[in-house]
């Protein structure tokens, strides 16, 4: 084993949290060089509001973001199942949760639901939008209602749901709005068209919200996902061949999971990302290192 500790370090990890307003928890002592570890609970006393967040990389992320010290405001389209799932969940971990219910292609719908979640909280310090409808097949030949469906869940909801909270946001002093994007945002593949064009609008309204929101302390970012192994993942339009091909040729020999993802956005949230606005991070395994999406479906 190593030397005792110096309760005086102790001191001074404190003083050093102190001084960076994020609340932490001095844990007990680790032998490992010399060094004491520091858990930084940054969630603790905020609020942070999911999109679909029954299932998949949502559900992750509520987790994730509950874990961290959050109270969690779960959003669901019709799985009112597994939100409660979710909800008993986020309860267990000590951190209150409350559950909202609207169809992202419905704007009253979304003006509901948000007017009901800024009813209950004078603040909200993250907002994560992680739907994502995608209809599938050649652009020539969609369904206009299928393309503008894709649309608004990805892209027009996304606007609502800001302008929903946006006071709540603003209230908060320092909140962050995340945008769960793919790499279908940045090259194209077969019958990916809609998905891919709805996932690319919404990181350019993005970075533009982050452009307007700035001034009101709201920082906007993008996660940029690679394919994803989540049963929830079946409705946004991967062909079945994208998944198998990205398995074969990712760098770390497998498929994300919704916890990678949700780390990224445990991290985003955090203090330590405060200088990072309006920008796409890419998470993907390094699958783009290796991988040329022409091929995929070759």
């Amino acid at each position: 084993s190593g030397p005792a500790r110096d309760p005086a370090d102790r001191e001074v990890v404190h003083r050093r949290a102190q001084m960076s307003n994020m609340p932490v928890r001095v844990l007990p002592e680790i032998e490992s060089e010399g060094t004491i570890v520091v858990e930084r609970n940054h969630m603790d006393g905020k609020v942070a509001m999911v999109t679909r967040a029954a299932r998949g990389i949502g559900r992750a992320v509520a987790l994730r973001l509950a874990r961290d010290g959050a109270d969690i405001v779960l959003h669901h389209e019709n799985d009112e199942d597994d939100a409660r799932q979710v909800a008993a969940e986020v309860e267990a971990l000590g951190r209150a949760v409350s559950v909202v219910q609207a169809d992202l292609r419905d704007g009253a719908a979304i003006r509901a639901a948000t007017a009901a979640v800024a009813e209950r909280h004078d603040c909200l310090h993250v907002l994560v939008h992680s739907a994502g409808h995608g209809a599938s097949g050649p652009l020539t030949t969609m369904d206009f209602d299928d393309w503008r469906e894709t649309l608004d869940t990805n892209v027009s909801a996304m606007l609502l749901l800001v302008q929903g909270v946006h006071a709540r946001l603003r209230a908060a002093e320092g909140a962050d709005v995340i945008a769960i994007s793919n790499e279908g945002s940045m090259s194209c593949f077969s019958g990916y068209g809609a998905s891919g064009t709805a996932k690319s609008a919404l990181e350019a309204l993005s970075r533009n919200l982050a452009f307007e929101l700035v001034h009101d302390k709201i920082r906007v970012n993008i996660l940029c996902a690679g394919p994803v192994k989540s049963p929830g993942n079946e409705r946004l339009g991967y062909p079945p061949a994208v998944y198998a091909f990205a398995e074969e040729k990712s760098p770390q020999g497998r498929l994300a999971r919704p916890e990678d993802l949700a780390g990224t956005v445990s991290f985003l949230c955090s203090q330590d990302a405060v200088w990072i606005l309006g920008q796409t991070i890419v998470v993907d395994g390094g699958l783009l290192l290796v991988v040329d999406f022409r091929d995929w479906l070759d």
